[in-house]
């Protein structure tokens, strides 16, 4: 059994911060590097997000007017709590649910910034440094989003009730709507999925070949950043899980990379 498993290989899968923590782990595990024979990375800010970027310093002034996050959410944070909302995932949650997963949230934004992977692309991509101990290449391909802003369905129809003016139930998507504010943070990098600019969601092409990685851009799916996902929240069906179409010609591009490399 020890032979076998030692005998097996691995891809790597990582959809947003997942990519770039599977590249991390690449990084510092040279047994990892061995059996690794690819990592796919999906909307995934390998090079940073702008929209973090105006993230965290929300999140770190929201962090200042709470005496202790967690335990009461101050008033006026109904903004953060949509944008936390976007960050899990999860529409429905409530105040206390999206608090209880505020230190997370927080951690994980700080490591998507511009200036976090600057630095690990600076530190980490040295020669040799991601190549397998028998110096052979690791394939990374990379799966991009761009997203066509009239597909979010971010803004309500309204409606006039009881002599005032509301939005009709159902008529919009309140993820899709932070989505859409979101895209506002990346106003000079239109080719975005509203969370990850296309530039930034692939490796500088030079540095990350002399550290031992074969990059490729395999896809530029016309979808959101929450569409790229690989899995929903419990009740979502709106968000998550690629289209079928989109999984299917992946396999196949990889299978047939892979096959050409001997791998």
């Amino acid at each position: 059994a020890d032979s076998q498993a030692a005998k097996k290989k691995i891809m790597l899968w990582g959809y947003s911060k997942g990519g770039i923590s599977a590249l991390n782990i690449l990084a510092r595990d040279a047994a990892l590097r061995a059996k690794t024979i690819a990592l796919v990375s999906i909307g995934a800010p390998l090079q940073g997000s702008q929209v973090m970027d105006r993230m965290v310093p929300a999140l770190d002034a929201f962090v200042a007017s709470a005496a202790i996050p967690g335990t009461t959410v101050p008033m006026g944070s109904d903004t953060v709590l949509q944008m936390l909302r976007l960050w899990l995932g999860n529409s429905s949650a409530n105040a206390g649910a999206v608090m209880a997963r505020f230190p997370e949230a927080l951690e994980g934004a700080r490591s998507m910034t511009t200036s976090s992977r600057a630095a690990f692309i600076k530190d980490e991509l040295k020669p040799g440094a991601l190549a397998r101990p028998d110096g052979s290449k690791i394939n990374v391909f990379q799966i991009a989003g761009v997203v066509d802003p009239e597909r979010l369905n971010g803004v309500p129809e309204l409606t006039v009730k009881n002599g005032r003016l509301v939005p009709k139930a159902g008529t919009s998507d309140n993820l899709h709507a932070g989505e859409t504010a979101a895209l506002v943070a990346a106003t000079d990098h239109p080719l975005s999925d509203a969370c990850v600019a296309l530039e930034d969601s692939v490796l500088p092409l030079s540095m990350a070949e002399q550290a031992g990685l074969t990059p490729s851009l395999v896809a530029i799916a016309r979808v959101d950043h929450l569409a790229l996902r690989l899995h929903r929240q419990p009740g979502d069906v709106r968000h998550g899980v690629p289209d079928h179409a989109i999984t299917d010609s992946v396999f196949s591009t990889v299978a047939a990379s892979l096959k050409r490399a001997g791998r």
